[in-house]
């Protein structure tokens, strides 16, 4: 659920914003202000509401965060791209600013919000049988490049279990070893499949795909992230983990992401959407308080000496997605979201008195936002849900 944006003097005074996170955001305020002043009610879509209230929670979050694993640059960031869209008159720079949220917001959702679920595998990589991880093959163990290996990899580093609810790969259900520690760890057997923190289907987009993929490595450097995620690279082990199959879907949507615990290395809390408890007890899924990755000692004990062993999902990489949640849900860019992919799924022509020029001025304004090319986030441009198909207009379509 969306919610209004701190006051001027919260921000001063509780969460002690620096003198030009301060300045900048009386313009952030502003722009939301008048928004909600302009706003239609009955406007399925509040662009430039949600435009500023993602670039407020960004900044609140971005700041209130950076002791952790995230980086002040990325804060910093974005206070530069606001001072570059101050212009005189107020209503004008509002709109400034309601599209610079409206860009990030868009970029963020499409980067780390996936609907296609996992890619299926490809069949030359079969999954080997747990017990059958042989001192060879784990030795040979390398950074998969594709999405079976990936799922193959995760498996031997996580123990053949879901990192979450602990439940074991059905598909392990005939080994002897993983059917005892099922049984002695009370916790039964599911399908399980590879999630990704950074989704491999943000690259995939036809035409766009390269332009996107660096749209996608561009929010990724401005947060202080150095590796790239390109190609073959998003099945890094950091990038990796294994999930049940209907925690990875809620994970996907941005239902829940994982809350770093200070002082506690590799171990997070749950942050989790409005709505999501309800889910979770409706899927009987039960969520631990808490969760610690780590190595599975198995694979430790075949382990070749010397050779480090498979790298831990990424702290800042988690983070970065937590921080994208969080504003997704705060600021109500996620509620839209979703509306506005079910309207393109259901809306194959538009309506031509008018009743859809809601969604068609969306469409418009998220192709049209750009960042400057002279500030950090640089390259981004295409950034909005590609549809199932183009939006076109017809004289005998039915209204929405």
């Amino acid at each position: 659920m969306a919610q209004h944006l701190p006051t001027t003097a919260h921000v001063r005074d509780v969460l002690h914003f620096d003198p030009d996170g301060l300045s900048m955001w009386h313009h952030v305020k502003l722009a939301e202000e008048i928004a909600l002043q302009h706003q239609q009610p009955s406007a399925k879509y509040q662009n430039d509401l949600i435009g500023a209230r993602v670039l407020g929670w960004l900044l609140v979050d971005l700041w209130k965060h950076q002791s952790g694993s995230l980086s002040l640059r990325a804060y910093k960031a974005v206070l530069d791209e606001i001072k570059i869209r101050l212009t005189p008159g107020e209503r004008e720079q509002s709109k400034a600013v309601s599209g610079l949220g409206l860009i990030y917001g868009n970029l963020l959702m499409r980067t780390f919000r996936s609907d296609g679920g996992p890619l299926p595998p490809s069949a030359d990589t079969p999954t080997p049988p747990f017990i059958d991880a042989k001192a060879k093959v784990v030795q040979e163990m390398h950074t998969p490049t594709k999405n079976s290996a990936a799922r193959s990899h995760a498996l031997l580093r996580d123990g053949a279990k879901c990192v979450i609810t602990g439940k074991y790969d059905v598909g392990q259900y005939e080994d002897p070893r993983i059917a005892q520690l099922a049984m002695a760890n009370d916790a039964g057997f599911a399908f399980v499949e590879c999630a990704h923190i950074f989704p491999e289907t943000a690259q995939i987009g036809g035409e766009e795909k390269q332009e996107y993929a660096a749209n996608a490595m561009a929010i990724l450097r401005m947060f202080g992230y150095p590796q790239s995620l390109t190609g073959g690279n998003v099945h890094r082990y950091e990038n990796i983990m294994i999930m049940t199959r209907d925690a990875h879907k809620l994970y996907d949507k941005l239902k829940f992401w994982f809350e770093e615990v200070e002082g506690q290395l590799n171990t997070y809390t749950f942050g989790l959407a409005p709505g999501t408890s309800g889910v979770l007890k409706a899927l009987k899924l039960k969520f631990p308080d808490k969760v610690t990755f780590s190595v599975d000692p198995n694979l430790v004990t075949r382990w070749a000496d010397g050779k480090p062993l498979p790298a831990l999902p990424s702290r800042e990489l988690l983070a970065l997605r937590a921080a994208c949640s969080r504003v997704a849900h705060l600021s109500g860019v996620a509620e839209q979201y979703d509306q506005l992919l079910h309207d393109i799924e259901h809306t194959a022509v538009m309506a031509h008195d008018g009743a859809s020029v809601d969604l068609l001025e969306t469409r418009i304004l998220q192709r049209l936002n750009t960042v400057s090319e002279s500030s950090p986030p640089r390259q981004l441009g295409c950034i909005f849900p590609s549809p199932h198909h183009d939006l076109q207009f017809s004289s005998n379509t039915p209204t929405l």
